[in-house]
């Protein structure tokens, strides 16, 4: 075997030492940080992505990577990888695994592919090697509903009524109105429902009862009976008595509730007055309103209680405004009854009168 020159040694170093040299000059200085730690190093790759490779470095998705992987490498670049985390998001009784380097959002969860709307809500709910997250799906409507509305209950006062008792003069009925509410969802379960506007479709009709007071005490004198021709009936030295006056008042409240059309749909009280009030029975002639004359017909001023007005008088029940009168002025009624006698009970009053809606 021969023997290697020593010349050749120092050419075959020579060769070595330059290739390796020229080798690092075409290394481009990159620092990698990875997990918090910076580390320079030398690489003759193109990319960050082959940068990594070559490191031995595999992403996958949800890592995240700066700059981007196909950012060319340049001398003193910075690259930065994170390594994601996984974590389960659940949503309407789904589980999705996704891999994170930071907490959800929804942003984040929209590049996942799972579609998200802004209302929408994420919600932590347990730690762990894989900790849980809930998507809560959020959603809001408008719905209008249709509601009752309760009826109230007015009282009427009658002095000719024994203490304690009452009498229904109409019965009350609900209403009816449309309420539109914005109405809140979480997860498909309604958790919130919000007024926005009431619409009345119907009004309630309040319960109208008259309740008895005291009979006031008997009035004595001359009492006075207006009459359709205008002419009065007197009677001198009357003997009256509160047995006269409900024996009477009691047939006209018995004709009235006999008679159904004279009981309209009334709903309350829209005003009251303390009238005089006399009486008046059959003249032959029909009444101002073209009606013949009848128990709960009544004679009114049209300046003071419109003619077809419902009413309630105080003693003599429900009427209706449907005659008018020479002296019938003011603050009068003329109440009608179908005998003389009854007029002579009734006499002359001051009475409560109350109109009727």
């Amino acid at each position: 075997m021969s023997q290697v020159k020593p010349g050749m040694v120092f050419v075959l170093s020579f060769v070595l030492s330059l290739g390796f040299f020229l080798h690092i000059v075409n290394l481009t200085p990159v620092t990698l940080v990875t997990g918090g730690e910076a580390t320079t190093c030398y690489t003759a790759a193109g990319t960050v992505g082959e940068f990594l490779h070559r490191r031995g470095i595999a992403w996958e998705r949800g890592d995240l990577v700066t700059p981007d992987l196909k950012a060319l490498i340049s001398p003193g670049l910075r690259v930065t990888f994170t390594q994601a985390e996984c974590l389960d998001l659940t949503e309407m009784g789904k589980v999705h695994r996704l891999r994170l380097v930071e907490e959800p959002t929804l942003a984040k969860i929209r590049e996942w592919g799972i579609e998200v709307d802004p209302a929408d809500r994420l919600e932590f709910v347990s730690p762990g090697p894989v900790p849980r997250w809930h998507l809560v799906r959020v959603r809001t409507g408008v719905e209008t509903r249709e509601e009752p509305v309760a009826y109230g209950r007015q009282e009427l006062t009658d002095r000719t009524l024994p203490v304690g008792n009452k009498l229904l003069l109409a019965s009350g009925a609900a209403g009816r109105r449309l309420v539109t509410e914005v109405v809140t969802w979480e997860d498909g379960r309604e958790v919130e429902r919000r007024f926005l506007t009431a619409n009345l479709v119907e009004k309630p009709r309040d319960e109208l009862v008259v309740c008895g007071l005291e009979p006031p005490a008997p009035p004595t004198g001359r009492y006075l009976v207006a009459s359709r021709g205008g002419s009065r009936v007197t009677r001198d030295q009357a003997v009256r008595s509160p047995e006269n006056d409900l024996a009477g008042v009691s047939q006209v409240r018995t004709n009235l509730t006999n008679r159904p059309q004279d009981r309209p749909a009334m709903g309350r009280v829209a005003k009251q007055w303390k009238m005089e009030a006399t009486a008046y029975t059959h003249t032959g002639n029909r009444t101002a309103s073209g009606l013949w004359p009848r128990v709960g017909l009544i004679a009114v001023d049209p300046r003071v209680i419109p003619l077809g007005s419902h009413l309630y008088v105080e003693g003599y029940g429900l009427a209706v405004a449907a005659d008018t009168g020479g002296v019938i002025k003011g603050q009068i009624v003329d109440v009608f009854f179908d005998t003389a006698q009854e007029c002579f009970q009734w006499g002359r009053q001051h009475r409560t009168v109350y109109l009727l809606e």
